[in-house]
């Protein structure tokens, strides 16, 4: 990957995750236990040679910022290589934020540019793949691509209208791109939002953007007109590829993980994450208490259980008491579910208190296809106090105290103890 930059797009607001997503980006969420989305992508990156890679961070960093560091989890702080994060910036004349991917790319051109990138590889933080970018390279090179597109098929029981499609012709060429069409053609061709660019070009039609166009979506004012005017190919990409929009796609992702239906594996493909958080990597192993029973789950280092845990996720250090249960439900780091408590269809954030004999969420009637409303979401440190009962689709604001007496239609006020 000599001469290859990559710039990881990790910004955006994201709203489809409730509260989850209320304090942190959707790339630094948790996943499968401890490893978070982003790892993926920088996973990817380090395994690729990519030496030297930029990430874009707007929209609440904080978490992100904390995760990634200065990139040792990825071996990124060694000799030659490095990992730059860029946030937005107060410059000469600019003081707003990034206005698109375009524009986040256009206003940290001198990475590119410094870096003296023949090649730009572009991909998206919260995308779920496991994938070694190098042949992808030699065929974008070997063809003499102004861009080349990895494309996927798009995955069964998803919205068609969340996708760019690529229409392939002779030899891989690609000759019709539309970003997110109101009406998507009949073939099931998808872009994967990774983008290999000749670096020149792209700074040439960034330029552009800047002086003719109000849309400063890297899709649209970039990657549409070089099908139409330029040399640009398709990258078919045969393994698992998952774009999860809301939090009823990666409800249900994680659910396939469970089931064996996924050909991703975080532990088996050794995805690289930071350990040093919470002490993940000085957990102990997980500790089953002799009347706990559990079943099509993942339980990480750390966790106690001594209830009932079914098809289920628990990060490190979540403890569930005797009599309780958890069903079809993921919960974050360091939660705690007292005696006889009951959630179901539950996604927690961290240090969650679920107190005793509470109920929370009601069955999912297909957990590997979750809709709109099944789940009950619970925000950072909240507290559920003994006997409540939280109906499903409920949303529990963060650090929010629920009693008996707590107006729902009054979010964001304190329930008193």
């Amino acid at each position: 990957m000599r001469n290859t930059v990559a710039l990881v797009l990790a910004g955006g607001v994201n709203v489809g995750y409730s509260v989850l997503t209320h304090n942190r980006a959707k790339s630094a969420l948790p996943f499968f236990g401890h490893f978070r989305l982003v790892d993926f992508v920088l996973t990817n990156l380090s395994r690729s040679g990519v030496n030297n890679v930029g990430v874009m961070i707007q929209y609440l960093p904080g978490s992100l910022i904390d995760h990634i560091g200065i990139g040792r989890a990825w071996d990124f702080d060694s000799t030659n290589r490095r990992i730059k994060l860029m946030p937005p910036f107060v410059g000469m004349g600019r003081t707003d934020w990034y206005r698109g991917s375009a524009d986040a790319i256009y206003r940290n051109m001198d990475f590119i540019q410094n870096n003296q990138a023949h090649d730009v590889l572009v991909v998206c933080a919260d995308h779920v793949y496991c994938m070694d970018y190098r042949p992808m390279l030699n065929l974008h090179r070997e063809r003499g691509a102004d861009v080349t597109i990895m494309t996927t098929p798009r995955p069964q029981g998803t919205d068609p209208r969340h996708y760019g499609y690529v229409t392939v012709g002779d030899r891989g060429r690609v000759v019709d791109f539309v970003e997110k069409p109101s009406q998507p053609p009949e073939h099931d061709v998808v872009s994967t939002g990774v983008y290999l660019f000749r670096a020149d070009l792209l700074c040439d039609r960034l330029y552009d953007m800047q002086r003719m166009s109000s849309d400063h979506h890297l899709p649209t004012v970039v990657v549409e007109p070089i099908v139409r005017e330029g040399r640009a190919f398709a990258c078919p990409f045969e393994g698992d590829w998952h774009y999860l929009p809301d939090i009823e796609s990666y409800v249900a992702f994680h659910q396939r993980l469970l089931r064996g239906e996924s050909t991703i594996s975080p532990d088996h493909d050794s995805v690289l994450t930071d350990l040093r958080d919470r002490d993940l990597g000085s957990r102990p192993a997980p500790y089953f208490g002799p009347l706990s029973e559990v079943e099509d789950s993942l339980v990480s280092p750390g966790c106690v259980v001594e209830g009932k845990v079914v098809r289920s996720v628990l990060s490190p250090g979540v403890h569930v008491a005797p009599k309780a249960v958890v069903r079809d439900s993921i919960l974050f780091h360091d939660c705690f579910v007292g005696q006889g408590a009951r959630l179901e269809g539950v996604v927690s954030d961290k240090d969650v208190r679920f107190d005793s004999f509470c109920r929370v969420g009601a069955p999912l009637p297909d957990p590997a296809n979750v809709r709109a409303g099944q789940l009950t979401v619970v925000g950072k440190s909240a507290r559920i106090m003994q006997g409540v009962v939280i109906e499903v689709g409920r949303e529990v604001p963060i650090r929010q105290v629920v009693t008996r007496e707590w107006d729902w239609n009054m979010p964001g006020s304190i329930a008193r103890l």
